[in-house]
């Protein structure tokens, strides 16, 4: 016989069917949780067991990658104006440091994305949006895509290493700042 739902206020378990759980409120839970992240705490923070919640995830990948896409969904890059007018590096910094800011905005994140096979939806958005930029300013498209893997990578490995920084974190932006003007020479050394 199946357990009835627990209920975190009281904890004990409540009698009857448990509720149905909704998307958002899964992605929600799961980006909440994302610090020291397991099913269990997501289906205890929804007030269900783990049983319950993979009737609606697949499993630990599908809760993170769902994570991921809440907190990207957050982001906002300013839509850029095609042309040689842009200013493509001042644009690519401001994507690497609005990456890094979504991150360390949810300690574990990054972390938890190297499990991940592919990139949530929002997150492969970004890239390609960026990679747009790139191509309109001559690069080959495989030096675009590596330079924004490359960013994509310097501002999850930041924000790991933020995570366990002692407060005078701020001291090691330049660092993080270094490696992304490194990326940005080189692909302005590989444009036409």
């Amino acid at each position: 016989m199946a357990q009835a739902p627990y209920d975190p206020k009281t904890g004990t378990r409540r009698r009857g069917r448990p509720p149905e759980l909704e998307r958002t409120a899964i992605a929600q839970a799961a980006l909440a949780e994302i610090s020291g992240f397991s099913v269990a705490k997501v289906a205890r923070r929804l007030g269900s067991t783990p049983g319950a919640l993979y009737h609606h995830v697949s499993g630990r990948a599908e809760l993170i990658t769902m994570a991921a896409q809440a907190a990207l969904e957050e982001v906002h890059l300013p839509e850029p104006e095609p042309g040689p007018a842009l200013d493509w590096r001042g644009y690519l910094h401001d994507v690497a440091e609005t990456l890094l800011a979504a991150l360390q905005a949810h300690p574990g994140l990054a972390l938890a994305l190297t499990e991940l096979n592919a990139p949530p939806p929002s997150y492969a958005r970004m890239l390609q949006q960026a990679q747009v930029v790139l191509a309109g300013h001559g690069v080959a498209e495989r030096t675009a895509r590596t330079a924004i893997h490359l960013l994509g990578h310097l501002a999850m490995d930041e924000a790991m290493a933020a995570a366990h920084r002692e407060p005078e974190a701020e001291l090691w932006g330049w660092t993080f700042r270094e490696r992304v003007e490194l990326v940005l020479d080189g692909v302005a050394f590989r444009r036409p």
